[in-house]
């Protein structure tokens, strides 16, 4: 699940929708295209991190 504080539920915030973009070509190219599951999926962010850990890095 991905939450988004403060933004409508279509997305308003530039950075916001950028962060969305990453991650669902992230998504894709996991499941479609056989890349290594980056870390949001595989581990998650905890709230505490958020804005701070990403967790866009690929695991090996």
């Amino acid at each position: 699940m991905l939450n988004y504080n403060g933004d409508d539920h279509n997305l308003i915030k530039r950075a916001n929708k950028n962060d969305i973009q990453q991650r669902q070509v992230q998504f894709f190219d996991h499941y479609l295209k056989d890349k290594p599951a980056p870390k949001w999926m595989t581990e998650g962010v905890p709230a505490i991190k958020k804005g701070i850990d990403w967790g866009f890095d690929l695991e090996k």
